[in-house]
């Protein structure tokens, strides 16, 4: 009875972790474009790129230089960053999502895009290329990214 227990048991954790990676489908290309327009008509390009510079500088982190590109002149930046136990891979195994941010900001509008996107194991460092091209990662990643938008919003209209 013991026996049949055990094996009853181990079935149902494979159906379990076989379920789990049945969910990480991969991504449409759709879903793996993060980008957003913003237009701010009371401001100057120089004004709103200083604000985004000031932003990116104070919450973005990174191991090594946050800022990757910088032009005041053109109003373009780009730059990298990780949000810490971002996303899911599996239960109770959490992911950090390394990004690129690029801003570019023109008569009054700003367009950002998030690339270079990796799900990064916490312990190792390693990146985790499957679950990178998962749905749940980009969905993950999406949130992530519009609640930075949101808070690159709030500080470009303070300047108002």
């Amino acid at each position: 009875m013991r026996s049949f227990m055990k094996g009853t048991a181990l079935l149902a954790l494979s159906a379990l972790v076989l379920a789990g990676c049945a969910a990480q489908r991969s991504a449409t290309p759709e879903m793996m474009r993060h980008e957003a327009r913003y237009t701010y008509e009371d401001l100057g390009d120089a004004q709103i790129f200083d604000a985004v510079r000031a932003w990116v500088l104070a919450n973005c982190r990174w191991e090594g230089e946050v800022l990757q590109f910088e032009d005041a002149q053109q109003h373009a930046l780009m730059a990298r960053g990780s949000w810490e136990r971002a996303t899911e891979y599996a239960p109770m195994i959490e992911v950090d999502i390394e990004y690129t941010l690029s801003v570019d900001i023109e008569k009054g509008e700003v367009y950002y895009e998030l690339s270079r996107l990796a799900a990064m194991a916490p312990e190792d460092g390693e990146e985790m290329t499957f679950f990178s091209n998962s749905e749940k990662f980009h969905e993950d990643a999406e949130t992530r990214f519009q609640s930075m938008l949101s808070a690159l919003d709030a500080a470009i209209r303070a300047q108002q």
